[in-house]
């Protein structure tokens, strides 16, 4: 049984509790403490249904009350920040997201201990930000910083400590280091199937980045078979339209795409972009789509159709990334092959007229 009707109801039927939660508070005066933690438990549900605008514009209303309160809980606002962050970088929003992050950072240094777990968690949070950035140095040193203060707080193999390993690997499969990075996600796996539902949505998480780490390594069946239990788990418990969904849909695709099926690749690279663009429209996945899709239209000789897609993934990397990242530039570089054939195919036509 895949995601049905059942599922939707139950989303609707929250969304909904929340909602007239909300309508009641706001009409008969409830303190702003109150409705801004409804505010935060609406968030939530559109964030788990994977509507990640709904879901920031809600933590946006739960901390703009938080911030009039004149005694505000300040570990209280943390959380509702971190939150609030996390939306950010899924949504591509990765200047808003850092400042956030370190906001969090710097209040949860004045009110916790260093050992706490609480601050591990905001610097793996503020090393997903790095990363996304392309910061590899620093999402690197505070990744290995969150791991180390989790691993004293927490027994071995226990379930979180999954998150703060699959941390680690992403920078070093980011930076390169491929095998270091399966070995990590690997150990991470190991321990979420120890703790974890045995079709549970994080292990399909550490599958997909764990079938682009064996891609990376050119072992393709392996990646084929991890990406696809990946969706195999994604479609039994999330929405067709969740960004999960398209995020896996286009890792695939790029995956087909590296092995030549590029038929097969833009099937899922354009379901997972059709999911992206109501869901995510800046976000990195959507410019990567948006990359692979023109590789292949630069392939079949479908100029303009190229020129489009690689446009707009190139104005969507260069809002995300900085100047330089690898990203922009492998981007530019296949725009500019597109441009000169154009060019060149314009001259042929032009020397064709005068013969």
């Amino acid at each position: 049984m895949g995601w049905c009707q059942k599922d939707l109801k139950q989303f609707e039927e929250a969304e909904t509790m929340y909602l007239e939660e909300l309508h009641f508070m706001e009409q008969h005066g409830f303190s702003q403490q109150q409705i801004s933690i409804a505010f935060s438990n609406l968030a939530l549900t559109y964030r788990q249904w994977g509507n990640i605008t709904f879901a920031i514009d809600k933590y946006e209303k739960s901390v703009s009350l938080k911030r009039r309160q004149s005694n505000v809980d300040q570990l209280s606002l943390s959380t509702t920040l971190f939150n609030q962050a996390f939306c950010y970088v899924e949504s591509g929003q990765l200047d808003q997201a850092l400042c956030l992050y370190e906001e969090v950072l710097t209040i949860r240094k004045r009110a916790l201990p260093p050992s706490h777990l609480l601050l591990a968690n905001t610097m793996r949070g503020l090393s997903v930000c790095y990363l996304a950035q392309g910061r590899l140095e620093d999402a690197r040193r505070l990744a290995n910083d969150a791991l180390r203060v989790a691993s004293a707080a927490l027994p071995d193999g226990h379930s979180k400590l999954g998150w703060y390993l699959y941390s680690v690997a992403e920078c070093h499969r980011q930076s390169g280091a491929i095998d270091e990075s399966i070995e990590l996600y690997e150990r991470a796996m190991d321990i979420f199937s120890h703790h974890l539902p045995h079709r549970s949505t994080s292990l399909a998480a550490v599958k997909r980045v764990l079938a682009m780490a064996y891609d990376g390594k050119g072992r393709t069946d392996k990646a084929v078979e991890l990406i696809t239990e990946s969706i195999d788990i994604i479609k039994q418990h999330l929405p067709e339209n969740h960004p999960d969904t398209a995020h896996s849909l286009v890792v695939y695709g790029i995956i087909l795409c590296k092995k030549g099926d590029l038929n097969e690749a833009g099937v899922h690279l354009r379901s997972g972009l059709s999911i992206l663009l109501k869901t995510l429209p800046a976000s990195r996945p959507t410019s990567d789509a948006l990359y692979w899709l023109g590789f292949i239209s630069l392939h079949r000789v479908q100029l303009a159709d190229a020129q489009q897609h690689l446009t707009e993934c190139l104005r969507l990397r260069q809002a995300i990334y900085p100047r330089g990242h690898s990203k922009i530039v492998s981007a530019e570089t296949l725009l500019d092959q597109v441009v000169e054939e154009l060019q060149s195919r314009e001259c042929s036509m032009i020397d064709d007229n005068c013969m």
